[in-house]
């Protein structure tokens, strides 16, 4: 996302500015990239499982992953709004099945 965006953002100044008023442009909209960044703090991973890792320590089938998280008994989470990768709590899925994560 944040790639395409600076993409979009160069390609429309360069045809608006000058080289000077383009740099001042760009360092600008990246500083305001950049705050809009910190809003949104990243989750550490280590404490985080994909839907995938839950699968395979569980050895259960993506659909009944998502019928847990349908019934409540997981709980997803995305860092950010946008973000497409999902994660669920480790505690959480050592809480619900202890004898699966005992090694």
């Amino acid at each position: 996302m944040q790639r395409k965006a600076l993409k979009q953002i160069i390609r429309m100044a360069q045809t608006q500015f000058s080289d000077n008023e383009f740099q001042k442009y760009v360092i600008a909209r990246l500083d305001k990239l950049e705050n809009q960044a910190k809003k949104y703090p990243q989750q550490p991973v280590g404490d985080y499982l994909l839907p995938r890792e839950v699968c395979e320590i569980l050895k259960i089938s993506k659909n009944k992953f998502y019928s847990l998280v349908n019934s409540g008994y997981l709980t997803t989470i995305k860092p950010v709004a946008t973000a497409r990768k999902t994660y669920v709590l480790r505690s959480q899925v050592v809480a619900l099945f202890p004898k699966d994560l005992a090694n």
